[in-house]
């Protein structure tokens, strides 16, 4: 089965991952460049297909998730973008995250991936803010969010690890 494409950009479409990619997601996760900054990386088979399923729950319960990234020139999945919920303050938060395999770094994608979520998130989903939840160290992550626009909002600890939230309003 066709997944439909999510969204289509000059380059790349995002598209609802499946079972079907697991070997690349095995992959992608088992990279400990690629899985430095993530909580418990890299991840084995198990841990990989838990963070699958639990992409499937969010597009069960929310209507976003994290999405695969192909490119259009050749349909290669090069990694995900897209939304993780989080519940803060009593209240629903929509994360924007994203992940590229090493071999697709430095070439525009996190931020042409990035910003078509931004757009689907306050265009289609209405959605009134974004946040993106980035380690300190994690430099290209924190200038990634500041492209898109977002500021720093708070420093706050996450599942035990200190984050600094980003946060982007709609216009």
């Amino acid at each position: 089965m066709t997944v439909p494409a999510i969204v289509t950009t000059e380059r790349l479409r995002l598209r609802l991952l499946s079972s079907a990619d697991l070997p690349f997601l095995q992959a992608l996760f088992a990279d400990p460049e690629v899985t430095r900054f993530l909580p418990g990386g890299p991840y084995d088979v198990a841990r990989t297909r838990q963070w699958l399923t639990k992409r499937e729950t969010q597009w069960a319960e929310y209507g976003r998730t994290l999405y695969g990234v192909e490119k259009l020139e050749d349909g290669a999945l090069i990694g995900y973008c897209g939304f993780i919920a989080w519940h803060f303050d009593g209240r629903l938060e929509n994360e924007i995250a994203y992940g590229l395999a090493r071999s697709a770094w430095g070439q525009g994608y996190a931020l042409e991936a990035a910003r078509s979520c931004c757009d689907l998130a306050f265009g289609p989903l209405d959605l009134a803010r974004l946040i993106a939840l980035i380690r300190p160290e994690n430099r290209p992550s924190c200038k990634l969010a500041q492209r898109l626009g977002m500021v720093r909002e708070r420093a706050l600890v996450v599942k035990g690890i200190a984050v600094d939230q980003f946060v982007l309003h709609r216009d």
